[in-house]
């Protein structure tokens, strides 16, 4: 397979799997260094108004620390009720527990992962098939404003065991 191809294939499978997490809740309190979703309470959005905005619904970033007493982010991101979102540039932001009304932890979601790679891979092999065909190395261009040049020849068969073959 051409270099430049496996490059744009690398590629469009990291930027499709990235968008891929969902916020799960969580049972146990999560470790330092995991990305979470603190959930604002009604009171919270009430007291961090003039810190974090207002309307608040999620404060989303890295874990620093927890206790009883005292919650330790540094945000990436908080998403208000209307569902707009602020980007953050790490600072830390401490609240206490009683602001929140819940935690979730940021997680693969294999459902839309699979779908989405599902439907990359279609993409790519659509393009492939309608733009130019790669077999054994060469590359044949096809024009569809161009007639065949065997006009009895009504199809064309093309064998895409190149596809699964491995290098």
């Amino acid at each position: 397979m051409n270099l430049r191809f496996s490059r744009l294939l690398i590629l469009l499978t990291a930027v499709s799997t990235s968008a891929c997490y969902s916020y799960v809740p969580v049972a146990t309190a999560p470790a330092p260094g995991t990305e979470v979703a603190l959930l604002v309470s009604d009171r919270g959005r009430v007291e961090l108004g003039e810190r974090v905005g207002p309307e608040m619904d999620q404060l989303r970033g890295t874990l620093v620390s927890s206790s009883e007493s005292a919650v330790t982010l540094r945000m990436r991101e908080a998403v208000s009720l209307r569902r707009v979102s602020t980007t953050w540039t790490g600072e830390s932001l401490t609240v206490s527990p009683s602001l929140l009304a819940g935690v979730r932890v940021k997680q693969l979601d294999r459902g839309r992962s699979l779908l989405m790679a599902g439907g990359v891979t279609a993409a790519v092999i659509a393009f492939i098939i309608t733009r130019q065909v790669i077999v054994d190395d060469q590359k044949i261009e096809t024009d569809p404003s161009k007639p065949p040049t065997d006009p009895g020849s009504q199809s064309i068969r093309i064998p895409l065991t190149f596809l699964f073959r491995s290098h």
